[in-house]
Formats: structure tokens, C-alpha cells, sequence
């Protein structure tokens, strides 16, 4: 009776860290940065110019170059920017896109301040949609695989907390399970991301995943040998007692 009575404090705690790595995994950041935005500026100001479709954007170019405002807008960009996404931003976005069937600048939060940066926003959300398009049907399916995934991870996290709750020791399998599939997820992202832009006019566009991802899956692996050293422990403490 002591026993369960000292365990149990052991137990919330476990589930309070699985809360937290829940909390870390699920908001941490993929970050795209761009370290040299009036690089990104140029390249992408070439590529309007020799291949879009579209007769706004490039009078637009033309207008700022004949102006001579083209240089000045440049100049008054940040040397960097980034821009944040985590797992339930990526879900949400991939809710959006089944919607409406393309991505818009609201969905990727991009603002602007003058019309440089309207055209750049422009630009950077019709060359992701026409990389969508250009293999749709593997992004849908992608889409909807990262989503069922996504609600079947939080399964996961929860019945793992369940079993910590009960003191079983196989609860470290649904959390490091659902905390390796995060983070594949995010390093995935990641990889495939920087790939994808090398070498084309996005290549100033990188995504690093934040240390909140890293420290999230640490916090797993400790918690979980922590539990299972803790389970033998009271394991041999049972047998002495019956002895």
C-alpha cells in the first residue's frame, strides 16, 4: 500500500512531462530564413522577369525599374527574415489547402509594407503552388497521409499517458513512437524544403528546425529510460518484499 502510495506522485510526473513534450513537439518551429533578402529580392525579380505569366507582376517590375524606386526598395528590406511553422500550423495548412485548393499569402501569414514586398509575397506563394501543381496528386495524398498522422500521434501521446498513469512500463512505447514520428515529420520538412530550392532562385531560403524540436525529443528518450529504471526498481522492490 505504501508502495502505490509513493508511486503515484512518480506517475504524475511522468504524465506531466509527456504533457510538456506534447506542448514542445507540437509547437515547435521549422523556421525559413532568409539570411540574404536582398539576394532573395534580385533572384526573384529576375525570374518575374523572364518567366511568369502573369502581366501584373511583371508591369509592376517594369514600373519600379523605369521609377528607379526598384534599388531603394531593396535597400529598405531587412537583411533577414524568417518566418515560423510547427506541426499544427502545417496541419492547418493543409486543411486550407483541401479547401481552396491552392495556398494563399493570408494562409502563409505574409504581409507587406510596399509593393516590392507585395511582388516578392506574390511570387513566393505562386512558385509554391505551381510545385503543387506540378505533382498534385502526390501532394494530396501526402496531405492526407501527414494529417491522419498528425491525430494519430496525439493517440498515441494520449495512451501513453494513460499507461503511465497505471504504471505500466510498455507507456514509454507510445511516447517515443509519437515523439520520433514528430520529429520526422518536422526533420523531413525540413530536408525536403532546402532540397527542393537548391539551386533555383529561392536557394537565400533555408529552414532550420528550432532547439524547442531537439530539446522535446532529449526530454522523450530521459523520460523514458527514467520510467523504465524506475519500473525495475520497483519490480525488485515487490520481490524483496516478498522474500
Amino acid at each position: 500500500m505504501i508502495n502505490k502510495v509513493i508511486s503515484w506522485p512518480v506517475r504524475l510526473l511522468a504524465v506531466i512531462a509527456t504533457a510538456l513534450v506534447v506542448y514542445l513537439m507540437t509547437t515547435g518551429l521549422a523556421v525559413v530564413k532568409v539570411n540574404q533578402t536582398h539576394q532573395l529580392a534580385e533572384n526573384v525579380i529576375k525570374e518575374v522577369k523572364h518567366s511568369t505569366h502573369s502581366d501584373t507582376l511583371k508591369l509592376g517590375i517594369e514600373v519600379m525599374e523605369a521609377t528607379g524606386v526598384e534599388r531603394a526598395y531593396i535597400a529598405s528590406l531587412p537583411k533577414q527574415v524568417s518566418l515560423g511553422f510547427s506541426l499544427g500550423d502545417l496541419y492547418r495548412l493543409s486543411v486550407r489547402y483541401d479547401q481552396n485548393g491552392r495556398i494563399s499569402q493570408q494562409d502563409l501569414g505574409l504581409t507587406h509594407r510596399n509593393n516590392l514586398q507585395r511582388i516578392l509575397n506574390q511570387v513566393l506563394v505562386l512558385e509554391l503552388n505551381r510545385s503543387i501543381e506540378n505533382d498534385r496528386s502526390t501532394t494530396y495524398h501526402a496531405l492526407n497521409a501527414y494529417r491522419y498522422s498528425f491525430v494519430f500521434l496525439l493517440v498515441l501521446y494520449l495512451l501513453a499517458i494513460v499507461l503511465f498513469l497505471l504504471g505500466r512500463k510498455i507507456a514509454v512505447l507510445p511516447l517515443l513512437l509519437a515523439t520520433g514520428g514528430y520529429f520526422s515529420a518536422l526533420f523531413y520538412f525540413q530536408m525536403s524544403f532546402n532540397q527542393s530550392v537548391h539551386h533555383t532562385f529561392l536557394q537565400p531560403m533555408q529552414v532550420f528546425l528550432q532547439p524547442q524540436v531537439y530539446l522535446s525529443l532529449s526530454l522523450s528518450v530521459i523520460l523514458g529510460v527514467s520510467w523504465i529504471s524506475w519500473c525495475y526498481s520497483q519490480q525488485k522492490r515487490l520481490l524483496r518484499s516478498k522474500q
